[in-house]
Order: structure tokens, then sequence, then C-alpha cells
């Protein structure tokens, strides 16, 4: 479990900070991708409650502020860090059972907070930028990014619920052969 919080934690990671930072970039670079913009700076770095400028703790007070996440999410996002710091660091003490392996609700929440943050992006700005969408409409609960779809996998094969992961792969390969 240890290995798939952190492997789920850091996608969630990846898309607190890179959907704010790509959404204020302005220029693109062919080697280091899209390039820090002063605006990006200024709107979410300094959001930081520590004041350093850390991009995790700037995007997750960004991403509040935004109401894209509640108060709760914030909290069950420092909590699943912790957990997911303290499992990597300690790996022998919860081999040895002085230290409670990741819960798998820790896991399960951490990939609820990611819909949730990637279904808001699809719908204020991906959407909503693109010319091809413009005379459609769409239930934002139908769309499930591709990159929680293969966690949501891994969690159903990793608690060794086989039936629940075919169903899962089933379904999520009639979606994306409709498209």
């Amino acid at each position: 479990m240890s290995g798939l919080l952190t492997i789920v934690f850091e996608s969630l990671k990846h898309t607190l900070i890179s959907r704010p930072h790509n959404f204020f970039s302005e220029s693109w670079d062919s080697e280091k991708g899209w390039r820090t913009s002063e605006a990006y700076k200024l709107e979410v770095l300094t959001l930081d409650p520590k004041k350093k400028g850390d991009q995790f703790r700037a995007s997750i007070q960004w991403h509040l502020n935004q109401s894209i996440i509640g108060t709760e999410d914030r909290d069950l996002i420092y909590k699943i860090r912790k957990r997911r710091n303290d499992s990597a660091r300690d790996l022998d003490k919860m081999l040895v059972g002085e230290m409670d392996p990741p819960r798998i609700s820790d896991i399960e929440s951490a990939l609820l907070i990611h819909t949730q943050i990637e279904q808001w992006w699809i719908e204020n700005v991906d959407i909503s930028v693109n010319p091809e969408f413009s005379d459609k409409t769409f239930e934002i609960e139908d769309f499930f990014p591709m990159q929680v779809m293969v966690k949501s996998l891994l969690v159903q094969l990793a608690t060794a619920d086989v039936s629940k992961a075919q169903e899962f792969y089933d379904s999520m390969i009639a979606e994306f052969r409709k498209n």
C-alpha cells in the first residue's frame, strides 16, 4: 500500500502544481516546458502559508481560494502527504508492525480529490477555451481523467478485488472506445 499511496499522492501533487503553473505561464520552452511567469509568482507562489514560495503549499492555497477544493480537502491532502512521508521514511517500522501501513481510504480520498480538481479544470478551462465544445452540453461527472482511471484500477488490483477491477477495466475501455 505504501508504494501505491506514493504513486497516487505524487500524481495529485503534480496536478495541484502543474495546472495553475501552466495556466499562468506565458511561454513554452521545448526543453524546459512551460516557463514560470511573473503572474504565477504573484498569483500563486505568494499564497504559500509559510511565505517561502513553496509550489505545493501555494498551489493548494490557490485551489482553495478558487473554491476548487474545500478546507477539508486541503487538510486531507496534508494528512495524506504526512502518511506518505511517514510510510516512505519508516518502512522498516511498518514491516515489523510498529507503525500502521497506509490506509486504502487515504488512497481513495486522494483519488477523489484528484478527480475533483481535474474535473474543475476540464469544465472551467479546457472546455471553455476550446471552440469545438462551444455548442455542446456536458455533465462534468462524465469526465473521468485517464490518469485517475489508471490509478483507480491499480487500487482495485492492490486490494485483491479482481472482479471489481475487471468490471472497472471493462467500463474504462468501453468509455475509451466511445470517444
